[in-house]
């Protein structure tokens, strides 16, 4: 047989034993041909056993429950126990059918056999009960069933129900019966009633009433059993307390390692036997791993006891008999992301109390637990991850598992008194220690060994130190052997005392050393001085690998306290780690500041990754922000089509898709209208009054049917009326609330079927009940949201449908629309309102229904409400799934962030020396202390840390650990009493070690307290301790009569029941005053302490006294701490009798105090001055004897001003140094006038400014006050002197005189001769006159009215220009000066009147191209019309398709006149009896128009008498008559003479449908065959257009002339398509041509002007003078570098452009002259006139030429024609003009640079020059340094130097060597060869 047959037979033995007989005839299958007959012999063989002993079958089962059903078998019968006692029916329990139904049947079986009720079979039932109880089946029924019936409709079924009634009779027979073996089922039944009594379950209605009634019975068992529990643990722990406890024995049930630490539910509700075995305190424990057991499970009952005891006290007496503060009414919101630690977070709202105090409530790290139950049965717990708003009530909290909080339900919650954060580490560090893992020190943790070793690294350095560090004396040796260090040096020699010195030289020999130091030994002191001489010696220890040594102290305050000291001897190093350093001079080595100090020194690579680390989680955070936002767009159930793309596309909405690019409102037209096309039904109004009116509803809508108008309004009715709902159906719909549109469209959408609307509505109810039937609609996964509640919003979809707030969505989305202004919204806010609140409340559609959807169009309205919410469902959950990844990649990054972080710390902390932190600190940094690995490790306060903190705070590369404390003074304080008494918690390790013989060392000497109570209180602690010298001449405490006394009282205590504390004001106030009486007797703040021994106590005394509690303050119920703080004086306030009788100690330290004489009732305080001594009994009597710290008498003590002090007797300033006297002063002022002083006597006297008569320098008398001399005195007279003008002086005496006189004078200007009223002083000249005068703009000349100051050429003209504009000849509205004196005018303000081609007139602005017209296309024919509007006249026809493409909104409205149409391409409709066209519609026809006349009768017509028709064939009728009475006035205006043959007997008319006018055909034939001959004749006109010969109206609609208008059409069409291209291509040309030009103008002129203004060429145009800037301030260019041209085009015209040219041309011509004359000027030398490039304008120049015109030999009347010209419009007249002037100009003037005119050039070259007649002249010029000339004759070569007659500078020159500094002028004989100029070309 071989393999295949084998896994066959395997597999089907298997499915028999699940499924029995079922299988007999099972095929085989997969199987080879061969095998086939082995296999079917097998199965043969197999079929005919009697299986029997195999399995139980299903069908035996299902005969069983049917004949317990009908009673033929009896519950609790014997038969029932035949047929279960068999082990494949108990094998059956752990294998369980997968079928519900078959599990509720084996169910009803179990049920019914442990039933019985007979006394025979009782023996039987509880054995077959309890092999149910121990099987698998009552887990595996409760975790498959019973919590899926929250999420899972499928299993709210009666079926499920039948399962759940058998189970929950099932475990109420077990707790009956057996209720020891159901403790371990009490989770389970927990989960089924915290489950099936959900108020959410029960209104399901699927559980049987038997079902409910046992569920109670069933919570009545649990809570008996449990209450039995306690009992029963209380009295096992009563016999315990009776006899030697040895707690829990065997093995731990299970590995410590896969204990949970946060508490489950079990920790809480389990009532049994915790396995804990105590701690040990002598002997050694069997190994590492009961040693970390044992530690472990201590730690973990210390955090969970207290929390477990409460809330059992809690449910037993409720909130009285608790320690637990309780939070009613506790409402958790959703999930968020905590953005600090990545953590998801739920916010916790509480209920607070006035008088709570938060400093000590959930804090960060706090364990709370939370119940919906109140505390019964359902239990989460989470810690405190955020208390930012705590004190508004609001709390972050992390739950380990967030699918278990139910925003929905309150809460009441819990904080455990034992603080979380301080176990969860030290736990962790405990479980990471792996199993058979290395123990530090564990031969003396765990082996207890005794025999301590020396450091290893001592060992390695010969056992030797340097001591220098420590010696007070110098010795020449400094190094020593440390093992005989005790023998070689003295305790003197360091500054020791012997105990000191030996427990030094014990910790440098001991590799775990431990210090005990009662109080004022000096503990920290030794420490210090061990780590000072460590480091001093660091290359011993930290020579190689560099490690910093690590202290731990137990208290932040302690671990400040002994970093500080180490600051005295290590100034660097130091690292602080923890964020609760109160200490500012460690500030600076926190770990915080050292990191940044750090930055990216240590490791660039770990740096590197935190940054990159750090951007992604920003990145990350971005994302997350946009997915949220996105996320909210979903509360309204009403979403944007652009959000359900993909949702659509993957259901059934492809095609609606397609729709919105056609039409935005696509979507919403399908969710609003019952039909694809819009239904127009008639007013329901309209119908509903008629109705009342007595009509029938049907005879009222077949009427509107009849109407002639009905098909204009309503449409096409055939097909519409079968759709008009009843009136009655709406009504119906109406009273469910349905608004009466909505219900309209419902109906419409299901043809009028209302009870198909009705059942969609019931539905809709029946979900809307049902929240998990709304939150899971359908039974597909890829829809629900398979992490249900995890990442709910709190807008889910019942929320959605309860909450929905229209206003709100409708404001949102305008908000939106007006915040982007391209945004169209997608639906119309109207009728939005009437159908939001139904479309958002549609549940969403299942999936088999989305799979039968063949048209979505076809779906009744509310079922598309429902595909549209599917829609929105998957899209929601799309993007749940995007923020859940997210927030993942958050977390993630986070913790990523945190790792580096740390990575980056442990690269730190290597370069430091020292590592401070507390014991939790160094449990939560174990990875950290891994890595550093500390050779030595030094722990303060060692006796009150807990043994797993002081463990967790060593590694396993520990060389040397000092332990320092005193577990006499303090032990550790774990949270449960218990624990620390019978389970040795308290014995810390320190003390451990020193009770089973481990060698310590003792500091014996005592540096703090006064021998006086030392001697009477420490002997019950420490023996052996002494009194250190330097305590032996302590002062006594003045004031009091005693330096230590116990003040016994009686005043009780009361009690804070919110704090759970305690607080006594007798002590309070007491202890206030006494240390109040104590600064009065000069003692310092920071000499007195106040202890307290309870929260509330000290809270009562910070309110009766700020500032005074010093420096050791704090809470403190230890009796060793709290009478070893004092050092000179202790006062104790306590009832010594109530101790005394409660406590063995203190009747013990009552009787040694009472033997001193120290135990009163009474203090005893002694006046320090007159020695009085009373007695302080109550704390009021304070006030009365000694108010000022010394007794009732005065002081009287006469003090150095005279006076006596005014205070009682005083201890505090005996000398009155400080004491202010408060008597009136008796000195007097030092003037003649002794004036009294009015201040106290303690206070200064100061400058005397009693107000006397002073006589001044000036000979005026002034007030003033006494102590001022008269020359420190200024006069306030007015001065009397006079100014240089003659006026007087305005200013005060003591005042310099004004230099400014303001005496107004009328003055004469003198620039313009006008009188003007100035200020003396003003200088006339500068001064601007305002006396209006007339005068007259150069150009335009004309006058104007303005100050004579005002300059009017460079004032703009204010006059009108009311010139015409070049293209419309409208009159321009701009001034004068705007429009640059009709040069550029200003744009054309008027509307364009032209009239279009299509006849339309122009609407836009005229200075605009004439846009195309945008009023409604009237094109149509017989067949279609173009816009949506039809013509007047005509019915409305089908709107012609395509033909252009323009945005969706645009396309809404309809084709516009202007738009291009599409052609008509039906057959063509003009034919009559006599002719037919057979062309198409829009063509021209082949045929003419007919002339026959028209046969037809008119309406009017009779049998009798015939009417017949006066119209054309194949024209309408016209609507006249010529008989009938009521026509006769129409048809004799028809007549009336107009073309001339309209009164022939055989007159025909035809009646234009345009403007309704009758007129006589063949005279209308002639006119229009006129107009087109004439259009044809010209050629300007481009189209031609018949107008009503009458009124003008175009004729557009006509079949007579439909060839010719056919024609027109085309030609417009034409038309069109040349001014479409003409926009798009031939004007851009245009205007591209312009725009190069006028750029490469404007590019030259700005090259010219950057010469001439001598400014850079690289500077923008908008930099050049306002010249150029100002010609085109009105044309809106503002930035002529930034593409202004571009910009601007669609403001300026075409005849505009002209004139910017003609402009910019002028510009360019100005400044070409503008260099001509600067270069003349220069050529010329003309240094006389002042002509600056950069300040310089043409006129200046001009008035330059002007007044050198003889110089120059210019024209000036040719020059000021060019001016006059460049100021008129430049046209090309003009231009010619200007050009050969200026061409004139030029060649007449001099560029010789001779400073001479070409004409005396030419007179003195012909004067002087050689030649044959003058052979001495001249042969060659030269000119002086200065520029004069002169001539050398002969050969024209210098040979003599000589002086200039002009200068006298030297000319010539020696041996043909011209001197230096002259110059050849050779231009003196050539001229200046100038060629013509061309002023329109840039020459530079």
């Amino acid at each position: 047989m071989n393999d295949k047959i084998l896994d066959f037979l395997q597999d089907f033995l298997v499915e028999l034993k699940q499924n029995g007989h079922n299988l007999a005839q099972k095929p085989i299958r997969n199987i080879s041909a061969d095998d086939e007959k082995h296999a079917s012999e097998l199965l043969r063989s197999i079929r005919d056993i009697n299986i029997d002993f195999l399995l139980v079958l299903f069908e035996d089962i299902e005969k069983i429950c049917n004949d317990l059903d009908t009673r033929k078998l009896l519950v609790g019968s014997s038969d029932l126990f035949t047929f279960v006692n068999k082990p494949s029916y108990f094998d059956r329990l752990n294998e369980l059918w997968p079928e519900p139904d078959k599990q509720s049947k084996l169910l009803q079986t179990i049920v019914a056999t442990a039933s019985s009720a007979q006394a025979d079979l009782l023996t039987l039932t509880h054995e077959f009960l309890k092999k149910v109880v121990e099987s698998k089946i009552i887990e595996f029924l409760v975790d498959k069933h019973v919590f899926q019936v929250m999420i899972d409709s499928k299993k709210r079924t009666p079926i499920y129900g039948n399962l759940f009634d058998h189970l929950v009779s099932l475990l109420v027979l077990g707790l009956e019966m057996l209720p020891s073996s159901m403790d371990r089922h009490l989770k389970q039944i927990n989960e089924v009633l915290s489950t099936l009594q959900n108020p959410i379950v029960q209104g399901f209605n699927f559980l049987k009433e038997e079902t409910n009634r046992n569920l109670e019975r069933l919570n009545t068992l649990l809570q008996t059993r449990i209450t039995a529990k306690a009992e029963e643990i209380t009295k096992q722990d009563s016999k315990r307390s009776n006899a030697e406890f040895q707690g829990s024995r065997g093995a731990p049930p299970e590995d410590f390692r896969k204990l949970s630490i946060m508490p489950t539910i079990d920790d809480i509700i389990y009532s049994g036997h915790v396995f804990l075995r105590p701690a040990l305190k002598l002997g050694q424990y069997e190994n590492n791993e009961h040693y970390l057991d044992v530690q472990f499970r201590l730690m973990r009952e210390d955090l969970l006891r207290p929390l477990r005891d409460g809330i059992v006290q809690y449910r037993k007496d409720g909130v009285k008999g608790t320690d637990l503060f309780v939070y009613r009414n506790v409402k958790v919101e959703s999930s968020v992301l905590h953005k600090q630690t990545g953590e998801l977070m739920n916010k916790a709202k509480l209920q607070i109390g006035r008088r709570m105090r938060w400093n000590k409530r959930l804090k960060f790290g706090s364990l709370v637990c939370l119940s919906n139950d109140d505390f019964r049965n359902h239990f989460i717990f989470a810690t405190v991850l955020d208390r930012d708003d705590l004190q508004t009530g609001i709390v972050g909290l992390k739950f380990e598992n967030p699918r278990e909080v139910d925003p929905k339900r309150e809460y009441s919650m819990v904080e455990s008194p034992a603080f979380y954060e301080c176990y969860k580490y030290v736990m962790m560090a405990l479980q990471s220690i792996p199993e058979n893992g290395e123990v530090p020190f564990s031969k003396y943790l765990v082996d207890v060994d005794t025999n301590n070793q020396y450091p290893r690294y001592l060992v390695t350095t010969g056992l030797q130190l340097d001591f220098e560090v420590l010696m007070k004396i110098k010795r020449t040796f400094k190094v020593f052997n440390v093992p005989r260090l005790i023998t070689i040096l003295s305790p003197a020699e360091f500054g020791m005392d012997k105990s000191q010195f030996e427990a030094l030289h014990y910790a440098l020999t001991s590799n775990l050393a431990v210090i005990q130091g009662p109080p004022g030994t000096g503990k920290t002191y030794i420490g210090l001085q061990i780590a000072r001489l460590l480091f001093a010696n660091e290359h011993a220890w930290n020579s190689e690998s560099k490690t910093p040594m690590l202290v731990v102290c137990y208290t932040n305050h302690a671990l400040d306290q002994f970093l500080e000291g180490m600051l005295k001897f290590l100034k660097t190093g130091i690292v602080r780690i923890g964020g609760r350093c109160k200490n500012p001079a460690l500030e600076e080595f926190t770990l915080l500041k050292v990191r940044q100090k750090a930055g990216s020194h240590h490791n660039h690579a770990i740096y590197r990754n935190l940054q990159q680390e750090r951007f992604k989680l920003i990145n990350t955070a971005s994302e997350l922000t946009c997915n949220n936002n996105i996320l909210k767009e979903f509360r309204s159930g009403l979403i944007s089509p652009e959000f359900l793309k993909t949702a659509m596309q993957n259901f059934k909405g492809g095609n609606l898709l397609r729709d919105l690019e056609k039409r935005s409102h696509a979507l919403f037209h399908w969710l609003t209208y019952g039909k694809r096309r819009d239904v127009k039904v008639p007013d329901i109004n309209t119908i509903r009054q008629l109705m009342q009116k007595g009509f029938s509803e049907i005879a009222v809508k077949n009427a509107m049917h009849q109407l002639p108008e009905a098909n204009e309004i309503f449409g096409n009715l055939n097909e519409a009326i079968k759709f008009w709902p009843k009136i009655r159906d709406i009504d119906q719909l109406k009273r469910n609330k349905i608004n009466e549109e909505v219900a309209l469209q419902m109906l419409l959408s299901t043809n009028g079927d209302l009870q198909k609307v009705q059942e969609n509505l019931r539905r809709f109810k029946e979900i809307v009940r049902d929240p998990i039937l709304l939150e899971n609609p359908g039974t597909q996964q890829n829809i629900i949201d398979e992490d249900f509640g995890l990442y709910r919003d709190e807008d889910d979809d019942r929320d959605r449908i309860m909450n929905f707030d229209l206003q709100e969505f409708l404001a949102e989305t305008k908000a939106k629309n007006k915040k982007d202004e391209n945004d169209e919204s997608w639906f119309t806010p109207g009728r939005m309102t009437s159908f939001a609140k139904h479309i958002a409340s549609a549940p969403p559609m299942m999936e088999n229904e989305v799979n039968a959807i063949q048209d979505i169009w076809a779906l009744s309205l509310q079922d598309r409400w429902r595909l549209y919410q599917l829609w929105i469902k998957f899209e929601k959950r799309t993007i749940k799934q995007n923020i859940a990844k997210l927030e993942t990649n958050y977390s993630e990054s986070v913790k990523r962030l945190a790792e580096l972080k740390a990575l980056n710390d442990i690269d730190v902390l290597r370069s430091s020396k020292v590592i401070g932190m507390t014991t939790t600190g160094a449990a939560m940094h174990q990875a950290a202390l891994r890595a550093l690995k500390p050779k030595i490790v030094i722990i303060e306060e060692a006796a009150e840390v807990l043994e797993a903190h002081v463990l967790t705070s060593l590694t396993t590369a520990c060389e040397h650990a000092i332990l320092i404390g005193d577990h006499k003074q303090l032990r550790p304080n774990p949270s449960v009493y218990e624990l620390a008494k019978k389970y040795n918690l308290e014995i810390s390790l320190f003390e451990r070690l020193i009770n089973n013989d481990y060698p310590y060392k003792m500091l014996e000497n005592q540096h703090r307290m006064r021998p006086t109570i030392s001697k009477t209180l420490m002997p019950h602690f420490y023996p052996s301790l002494k009194d250190d010298v330097s305590v032996q001449g302590y002062p006594h405490i003045d004031g009091i009569n005693g330096d230590m006394f116990f003040i016994s009282h009686n005043y009780p205590e009361v009690n804070d029941p919110e704090l759970k504390s305690h607080s006594n004001p007798f002590e309070a106030e007491y202890a206030v005053r006494l240390a109040r009486y104590l600064r009065q007797q000069s003692y310092q703040d920071e000499e007195i302490t106040i202890l307290c021994t309870y929260l509330e106590q000290l809270i009562e005394i910070r309110k009766l006294a700020i500032k005074i509690l010093g420096e050791k303050h704090g809470i403190d119920n230890r009796v060793c701490v709290a009478l070893s703080r004092a050092k000179r004086g202790l006062y104790v306030l306590a009832n010594m009798e109530f101790l005394a009788e409660k406590c063995e100690l203190w009747k013990n330290i009552k009787k040694s105090v009472d033997d001193v004489g120290a135990l009163t009732k009474a203090l005893p305080v002694k006046c320090q001055i007159h020695g009085e001594k009373q007695q302080i009994e109550h704390y009021s009597e304070f006030d009365e004897k000694c108010p000022e710290g010394g007794c009732k008498r005065p002081c009287n003590v006469r003090l150095d001003c005279g006076h006596t002090c005014t205070k009682p007797c005083h201890s505090y300033d005996k000398d009155h140094q400080e004491i202010p006297c408060t008597k009136d002063c008796a000195r007097t002022c030092d003037s003649i006038y002794k004036h009294p002083c009015k201040k106290r006597c303690y206070q200064p006297c100061g400058d005397c400014r009693i107000k006397v008569e002073k006589h001044l320098l000036c000979g005026h008398t002034k007030l003033d006050a006494c102590h001022l001399p008269p020359q420190l005195v200024h006069c306030v007279e007015k001065c009397v002197k006079k100014l240089r003008c003659g006026h007087p002086c305005e200013n005060q005496c003591s005042a310099d005189c004004t230099t400014v006189c303001k005496v107004e004078v009328l003055r004469r200007l003198p620039n313009c001769g006008h009188p003007a009223t100035i200020q003396c002083s003003t200088d006339p000249t500068k001064v601007k006159c305002k006396t209006l005068v007339e005068k007259e703009f150069p150009v335009c000349k004309h006058k104007v009215e303005v100050e004579c100051y005002v300059d009017v050429n460079n004032t703009e003209c204010q006059n009108p220009c009311n010139m015409p504009l070049p293209d419309c000849e409208h009159i321009c509205k701009g001034t004068c000066g705007t429009c640059r004196n009709g040069r550029l005018h200003i744009r054309c303000q008027e509307n364009c009147t032209r009239i279009l081609i299509c006849g339309h007139e122009c609407t836009a602005k005229c200075s605009r191209v004439c846009p195309p017209c945008t009023k409604a296309c009237e094109t149509a024919c017989a067949h279609s019309q173009c816009s949506q509007v039809a013509p007047n006249g005509e019915d409305p026809k089908k709107v012609r398709e395509g033909g252009y493409n323009v945005d969706k909104q645009r396309k809404k409205k309809g084709r516009l006149c202007g738009d291009p149409c599409p052609p008509c391409a039906e057959k063509c409709l003009n034919e009559c009896e006599h002719l037919k066209c057979s062309k198409h519609c829009y063509e021209p026809c082949d045929v003419g128009p007919c002339m026959e006349p028209c046969k037809k009768k008119l309406k009017c017509s009779t049998e009798e008498e015939p009417h017949f028709c006066i119209g054309i064939c194949g024209e309408d009728c016209p609507s006249v008559c010529k008989i009938c009475d009521k026509d006769k006035e129409k048809f004799e205006e028809a007549q009336a003479i107009f073309f001339g043959t309209e009164d022939d007997e055989d007159a025909r008319f035809v009646q234009l449908k345009d403007c309704g006018h009758l007129l006589e055909v063949s005279g209308l034939d002639q006119w229009i065959n006129n107009t087109i001959t004439a259009s044809g004749e010209n050629s300007d006109v481009a189209i031609v257009t018949i107008t009503c010969p009458k009124c003008k109206t175009p004729i557009r609609r006509s079949k007579r002339y439909v060839s010719i208008l056919n024609q027109r059409a085309i030609d417009i069409e034409q038309i069109k398509d040349k001014l479409k291209g003409k926009k798009k291509n031939q004007l851009e040309n245009e205007w591209a041509t312009f725009k190069t030009t006028a750029q490469n103008r404007l590019d030259a002129s700005s090259t010219t002007l950057a010469r001439c203004y001598s400014c850079s060429k690289t500077k923008p145009i908008s930099q050049l003078p306002k010249d150029l800037l100002e010609v085109f301030k009105d044309y809106n260019v503002k930035n002529l570098n930034q593409g202004w041209l571009e910009t601007y085009v669609r403001f300026i015209s075409e005849s505009m452009l002209q004139q910017l040219v003609s402009e910019l041309e002028r510009i360019e011509f100005i400044y070409n002259m503008f260099k001509w004359i600067v270069k003349l000027k220069e050529y010329n030398r003309d240094i006389d006139f002042n002509l600056k490039n950069n300040t310089s304008t043409l006129r200046t120049a001009y008035n330059y030429l002007i007044q050198r015109q003889e110089n120059h030999n210019v024209d000036g009347d040719k020059l000021r024609l060019i001016l006059t010209l460049l100021n008129s419009p430049f046209e090309e007249k003009n231009k010619e003009l200007i050009k050969a002037n200026f061409n004139d100009l030029v060649k007449m003037t001099s560029f010789s640079g001779l400073a001479i005119s070409e004409k005396d050039r030419l007179d003195i070259v012909k004067a002087l020059s050689y030649s044959s007649s003058n052979p001495h002249g001249v042969k060659k010029w030269y000119k002086c340094p200065n520029g004069h000339l002169y001539g050398i004759g002969d050969c024209g070569q210098a040979m003599v130097k000589a002086r200039c007659p002009e200068c006298k500078a030297v000319i010539g020159g020696e041996r043909h060597h011209l001197e230096a500094t002259n110059q050849e002028a050779n231009e003196m004989t050539r001229g200046a060869n100038i060629p013509e100029i061309d002023p329109w070309v840039p020459r530079w």
